[in-house]
């Protein structure tokens, strides 16, 4: 529908910015015409720091080709995530997902839905920072002059199913950022609704969030949060509460000797008094939890251990 090349803001210190050019010839000239509009009325009403920013727009005289001049941005989302995944949900929240559910409820309230929330157009500065980008198939709900409809435009498994008729425009966009939130989250790319219902059970989420998930994914319109707004709202508190919860853990570096690692050490706390021995080696790995243990490096003489530990065992294994 659009091309984006790179160019420099001669009037701006040669900033580097994004010029997006509705090529007159690629699809019918009405409809390229009405996604330029909706574009251009979408961003000039959105400033927020999640939402890609409109700089110029205009004509170009010579082919008469429609065109927005907007903030550069070095990547997208589907980029990102073919080479680095994100730790769980609240790595993929604190990066992305609360970035972008405030800036959809910004459009929100502004009654504006995007409608085409997908990897590709949530764009990732220079900084790691993501923000919303392509309001093409966006609707404006204040926009009441008659017009083609985009309908046909949306990219699945990202958006529902059903047919937008106006009635549920906004939790569209909720389902939307949910199937993001999974994609991000999944190990391979989503082909339909099947892969998406599959990540569903197979990610791991907190129950809370599960919850509203399955809310916010559901192929019936009204069982979805209405609006950004409400979901936002809604994981906010959820973060909230499971926040209070957290207990910070401390990184701690121990280093000891081999002879001392192979030292034998009689009678550990709470070994019944039967003489049995076992090293200091074995007794770190028995008191502290040896998923929690990591051997980080070692050389001749000594070996470096980067423990995360809170819980510890009250006994040694069974001497071998």
């Amino acid at each position: 529908m659009a091309e984006v090349f790179s160019a420099l803001d001669l009037e701006d210190n040669g900033a580097r910015v994004a010029v997006k050019v509705f090529t007159r010839g690629r699809i019918q000239d009405e409809i390229l015409g009405v996604a330029y509009d909706r574009e251009l009325r979408a961003l000039q009403g959105l400033r927020h720091p999640a939402i890609v920013e409109l700089k110029n727009y205009g004509t170009d005289s010579v082919n008469v080709n429609q065109f927005l001049v907007l903030e550069w941005m070095d990547s997208d989302l589907s980029t990102v995530f073919k080479t680095r995944r994100y730790e769980g949900w609240d790595s993929f929240y604190e990066e992305v997902g609360r970035l972008i559910l405030d800036a959809l409820r910004f459009a929100h309230e502004r009654h504006i839905a995007h409608r085409d929330v997908k990897p590709n157009n949530i764009l990732i500065n220079a900084a790691g920072a993501p923000k919303l980008a392509d309001f093409g198939l966006s609707k404006i709900k204040t926009w009441l002059l008659p017009e083609l409809t985009l309908n046909e435009f949306v990219s699945r498994p990202f958006s529902p199913p059903e047919y937008d008729d106006g009635a549920y425009t906004f939790s569209r966009d909720v389902f939307a950022l949910c199937a993001l939130a999974l994609q991000c989250l999944s190990p391979f790319p989503f082909a339909d609704y099947k892969d998406l219902k599959q990540s569903l059970d197979s990610v791991d989420l907190p129950p809370a969030v599960y919850d509203a998930f399955v809310n916010a994914l559901s192929f019936e319109p009204k069982v979805r949060a209405p609006n950004a707004s409400v979901l936002l709202a809604r994981l906010e508190n959820i973060q909230a509460e499971r926040s209070s919860q957290w207990i910070k853990k401390t990184l701690l570096h121990l280093e000891v000797t081999e002879s001392t690692l192979s030292s034998p050490i009689a009678r550990l706390p709470g070994q019944e008094q039967r003489g049995d021995r076992c090293d200091l080696g074995e007794r770190l790995e028995c008191r502290l939890r040896l998923r929690d243990l990591h051997r980080t490096s070692t050389n001749r003489n000594s070996s470096t251990f980067a423990v995360w530990g809170q819980s510890f065992p009250s006994r040694c294994p069974s001497p071998r």
